[in-house]
């Protein structure tokens, strides 16, 4: 092998190592860690109905009673609202293609956004009710300070987010707000969100796309490192034979 094409070989597996070793690798979870219910277990009929009739009062005791989601004040966006636990239960789970919503709309049975509605009202309560300390699992850290990562393409951006600002462009997406990563993708990742960590058994997603902030910033596995080491000490010793060749 020349000597320009041993220098080219070097470079590109130098390149490969730095980027095999910048790619996040989110946790493998435990089972118990964290607990959440999809719409359908916050529903009149599912396994949190309980929980929400017994504790929704003091859980949105600080906003009235009244539990929102989408964007509110804001002409041309648009809310679901809901005043008591009786009509949430009443609302999930919801059925229809996800979509935003096109109007206001209070105690609703069901919506023009379909499923997209309630994934929302499933997050809110999955966060708030975890938050206050009625869901829990055996982690420390609260459910929303989780971290997203290993998203590609059109959705890399919200890689690093975590799962409460995640909530806040699921409602921007939800009141028919800018959504540049595309409704029908914030639809499907919450509803990936609210199974996540169902009964409280760690999905596949949530392996893959969901850290503990202290683990969100990738770090070479020990292979990679060996393998950096040997590429940067393959290069200076060709910059060495390089150096003695323009001597020659």
């Amino acid at each position: 092998m020349g000597l320009n094409k041993t220098v080219l070989f070097w470079c590109v597996l130098l390149a490969l190592v730095l980027l095999s070793a910048g790619v996040s690798k989110a946790d493998n979870f435990p089972n118990g860690q964290f607990v959440t219910h999809p719409q359908g277990d916050w529903g009149a009929a599912g396994d949190a109905a309980p929980l929400l009739s017994a504790d929704y009062d003091s859980v949105f005791a600080s906003t009235g009673d009244e539990l929102v989601v989408g964007v509110t004040g804001t002409p041309g966006q648009y809310a679901l609202a809901f005043s008591s636990a009786s009509n949430t239960l009443a609302y999930l789970p919801t059925i229809g293609a996800p979509a935003p919503l096109t109007t206001n709309l209070a105690n609703p049975v069901i919506s023009p956004s379909g499923t997209f509605g309630g994934d929302v009202v499933a997050l809110l309560l999955n966060l708030d009710f975890n938050a206050a300390g009625d869901l829990q699992g055996t982690a420390s850290i609260p459910f929303g300070e989780l971290v997203l990562t290993n998203f590609s393409g059109g959705i890399s951006g919200l890689n690093g987010l975590t799962v409460n600002q995640f909530l806040g462009i699921a409602n921007t997406c939800l009141g028919d707000g800018s959504c540049p990563y595309g409704a029908g993708n914030i639809a499907e990742i919450t509803d990936e969100i609210d199974a996540s960590f169902a009964n409280g058994n760690p999905s596949a997603f949530a392996d893959a796309n969901l850290a503990l902030p202290n683990s969100s910033t990738p770090a070479p596995e020990p292979s990679s490192l060996f393998l950096l080491a040997a590429a940067l000490a393959s290069l200076g010793f060709l910059r060495q034979r390089i150096d003695r060749e323009k001597v020659c």
